[in-house]
């Protein structure tokens, strides 16, 4: 037997330190998401505090919590009002460290998590790491997570391979410097060759990949969107990019993969 998985990529704003606001937007885009008949909603790194470049310790002393908190409990009601698997990104607390962690809230109840496994500059003297990846299973189809800088680790193909998965998440957070009209142009050339290296990766790995990035203003910074999900076979879905980042609003992009490893399968 076989079954469609039907994967969806959120592209919104994360505002820094608002993270009511933030969950709460990831609580209609999670409505809409299963109106569009989805299993599985992406949404970017650390969407439920946002991300600060420029004070990032401060940001994570003020809303990291562990995997018992609110943040956490929000996430895991919205998969099972829901009835999809939310992945979504937060600063985690445990044992006096703190990670870049995206939760995975599955609608069973169960909750999981991913740590960042390679850190960005702003990260170096914060966030602890953790490079062994892990995998995740919902209704047969197996995926692993990529935390933006992860992309960066020599040594993550040969763990996914022996991770038998069929679905790559990949949560970003990356800013653009320059916005407004005359930024449009570099901004759409840098988005179509970031997604022509991603349909490549898809086509040697024969992974489904799916890019969940923000997009509007964070309150410190412009994020410019480029969200997208491509099949091995090329099949495809992209949101906007936009270098006016205050006029642009959240997306969502939802694509089926075909996966034989259903659990009516087994």
């Amino acid at each position: 037997m076989s079954r469609h998985f039907h994967v969806t990529v959120a592209q919104c704003v994360s505002l820094i330190g608002k993270v009511d606001e933030n969950l709460s937007l990831a609580e209609s885009l999670c409505q809409q998401a299963k109106r569009q008949g989805s299993d599985l909603v992406l949404f970017p790194e650390t969407h439920a505090t946002g991300y600060s470049y420029r004070d990032l310790y401060p940001l994570v002393l003020a809303t990291a919590e562990d995997m018992t908190g609110g943040m956490v409990r929000r996430l895991s009601a919205m998969a099972v009002a829901n009835g999809l698997v939310v992945c979504c990104g937060m600063f985690e607390r445990e044992s006096g460290q703190f990670f870049n962690t995206q939760v995975v809230a599955f609608p069973d109840g169960r909750v999981d998590r991913q740590r960042k496994g390679a850190s960005a500059c702003a990260e170096a003297d914060v966030i602890a790491l953790e490079k062994d990846r892990r995998v995740f299973e919902w209704e047969g189809t197996r995926f692993g997570i990529l935390i933006c800088a992860d992309s960066s680790m020599g040594d993550y193909r040969e763990q996914f391979e022996g991770l038998d998965i069929s679905l790559l998440l990949h949560p970003c957070a990356g800013r653009i410097l320059n916005s407004g009209m005359s930024g449009q142009a570099a901004l759409q050339q840098e988005s179509a060759g970031l997604f022509e290296a991603g349909c490549r990766l898809a086509e040697s790995t024969g992974l489904t990949c799916a890019v969940a990035n923000p997009i509007g203003f964070s309150g410190e910074d412009h994020y410019p969107g480029n969200s997208w999900i491509v099949r091995p076979d090329g099949g495809h879905v992209r949101t906007p990019v936009s270098a006016m980042p205050d006029e642009a609003g959240p997306s969502l992009a939802t694509i089926s993969i075909h996966d034989t490893q259903c659990a009516a399968a087994k």
